[in-house]
């Protein structure tokens, strides 16, 4: 696919790393199933520092590709955190659990991805699945992540003051304040 370089260029590097995806499914003969990187930019995941530069998916073992069993909407959060620094991870499992978006099937505003407890399960079938390439770190990033949580940012926070040693903060709570009359 073309893309003109004045429109290329006003792009941000989320909508970059889109492009590439949107560009694969256009030539691709049978609907490809995007893993890690690639869903999670599909699916609105803030960018954790840059995207790779190729395309991520997931193809059946006769293929000659790696898959990856029963593969539910949750798994790009987990997925992410297994690859992830740990800041990162629970940005991404945050954002699974907290942002309202639209684009999930049947989602409306103020829905998330998928529920804490969907998480949480996904997490849990991580920690019985014996030994795993970044098992441990997907548990506690799994573990700490909050559905209170309403930026990367203040993930990314968290997660490094949770590692230097300091007690985790509370996060925004809503407290109604009477109105003037």
């Amino acid at each position: 696919m073309h893309l003109p370089t004045l429109h290329w260029e006003r792009l941000d590097l989320d909508a970059r790393y889109l492009f590439h995806g949107r560009a694969h499914a256009a030539v691709s003969a049978d609907p490809p199933m995007y893993s890690p990187y690639s869903a999670a930019v599909i699916w609105g995941f803030s960018r954790p520092i840059t995207w790779p530069t190729d395309v991520h998916i997931t193809v059946a073992q006769a293929s000659g590709g790696r898959s990856i069993p029963g593969i539910v909407r949750h798994g790009t959060a987990v997925a992410m955190a297994r690859i992830l620094p740990f800041p990162q991870a629970l940005a991404m499992m945050d954002w699974a659990i907290h942002v309202p978006r639209l684009m999930a099937t049947g989602g409306s505003a103020g829905s998330t991805l998928v529920t804490r407890d969907e998480l949480q399960a996904a997490v849990d079938s991580l920690a019985g699945s014996g030994r795993r390439y970044g098992k441990a770190a997907a548990l506690r990033a799994g573990d700490f992540a909050s559905t209170q949580s309403d930026s990367g940012g203040k993930a990314i926070s968290r997660a490094y003051m949770f590692s230097l040693g300091f007690a985790a903060f509370e996060l925004p709570v809503r407290i109604g304040v009477p109105r003037a009359r």
